[in-house]
């Protein structure tokens, strides 16, 4: 799929090896791997981009109330917001709506925008480009699956951020998509739509054999203790 300019997108069990697999064939290939996980709560702005203060402090402020964990803490207006902003994304104007309404001091804030991992990896290494690895894809919600086909409308090299007035940005000829996930039967995952999944070199794989995971607790230390704990020594 690297070779052919493809994206791939593996599909298997828990903690058998995908995304050590990637990471080292991007180093075996010498490239940058720009990592980017999926849950319920990722929202378009995490890969698009979105408005923040200028400023360091108040940054990190209106980020920690972005990406609170205690939902339940905000308002109610504010939940509406980044609920809605899982689909469309967050325009200036409710970014500084959210400040206001959660009590932050930020009228006197310049707000600027910050793009999302989809326009840093397009971009990264002076417009070189990099590879974006989506980990857990399919924990996504359907509506930020749709809103990955803007990726995939032009080749996966050009996107149009409409929530920054339109900018539009070319991916350098080292970008690449690649994305791991669990299969559908595991908690919070869907099945992908035949549409979304034609756009991928999409290819299942299995889980590991016993003699295959106990080399691995052997390969990582961990057999040396299950041995001694066991009173087994290792073939």
């Amino acid at each position: 799929a690297i070779k052919l300019n493809q994206p791939p997108l593996i599909e298997g069990p828990t903690d058998i090896g995908k995304s050590k697999a990637l990471e080292y064939l991007a180093y075996l290939t010498n490239n940058h791997l720009l990592y980017q996980s999926f849950s319920g709560q990722t929202d378009v702005s995490e890969l698009i981009g979105k408005y923040v203060p200028n400023t360091e402090d108040a940054k990190r402020t209106f980020e920690k109330v972005l990406s609170s964990k205690n939902k339940g803490s905000l308002k109610k207006e504010t939940m509406n917001i980044l609920e809605q902003a899982k689909i469309t994304g967050l325009t200036e104007d409710e970014c500084k709506q959210i400040a206001a309404l959660e009590g932050l001091n930020m009228e006197r804030v310049e707000w600027v925008w910050q793009d999302g991992t989809v326009p840093k990896a397009m971009e990264f290494d002076g417009g070189k480009g990099c590879w974006l690895y989506f980990d857990e894809l399919g924990a996504a919600e359907p509506q930020i699956l749709v809103k990955l086909n803007r990726i995939f409308s032009r080749g996966i090299k050009r996107i149009e951020i409409t929530e920054n007035g339109g900018k539009e940005v070319t991916g350098g000829d080292n970008f690449r998509l690649i994305a791991t996930t669990n299969p559908p039967s595991y908690a919070g995952r869907e099945p992908f739509e035949k549409d979304f999944l034609r756009r991928w070199v999409y290819q299942k794989v299995g889980g590991l054999s016993q003699e295959d995971f106990l080399k691995r607790l052997d390969f990582t230390g961990h057999g040396k203790q299950r041995n001694q704990e066991t009173g087994v020594e290792s073939g």
